[in-house]
């Protein structure tokens, strides 16, 4: 299943590139989840894709597909696997830019994140499994 992962990496003045980003969406079905970082341009992490890998902060990440403007002019998207996504994910949690937190997601991930900074394999699948089974 494909994840998008979307970063505020765009002047919201008027849509141009900056390259850092100070606030994350990731849409996973079900678990869809945001988070915010430090407000300052200067103290976001910084973002980049080209060639189907991104690079965000010290980490390189493979993708699907990229996309600008998503939503609105500040976002821009990134398409990739849940493996990837929770790289990502516990990636901001634990840089050293510090400030993160998760604003919105399933009680269980958003606990897990603002208490450690950190969601694991495990917890992510129990709690798409907990969704799927209160929807039965």
């Amino acid at each position: 299943m494909a994840i998008s992962v979307d970063f505020a990496c765009n002047d919201p003045d008027n849509g141009n590139f900056v390259g850092k980003f100070h606030m994350m969406q990731v849409r996973a079905g079900d678990d869809d989840m945001e988070f915010d970082g430090p407000w300052s341009q200067s103290e976001g992490i910084t973002f980049s894709a080209k060639d189907g890998k991104a690079r965000i902060g010290r980490i390189i990440v493979p993708f699907w597909s990229y996309r600008q403007w998503v939503g609105n002019w500040c976002w821009d998207s990134i398409s990739v696997s849940w493996v990837e996504a929770l790289r990502i994910i516990n990636y901001v949690g634990k840089n050293k830019a510090g400030g993160w937190h998760m604003s919105n997601g399933p009680t269980e991930l958003f606990d897990a994140f603002n208490e450690r900074h950190e969601i694991t394999p495990l917890e992510w699948k129990a709690s798409n499994e907990m969704r799927h089974e209160k929807a039965r």
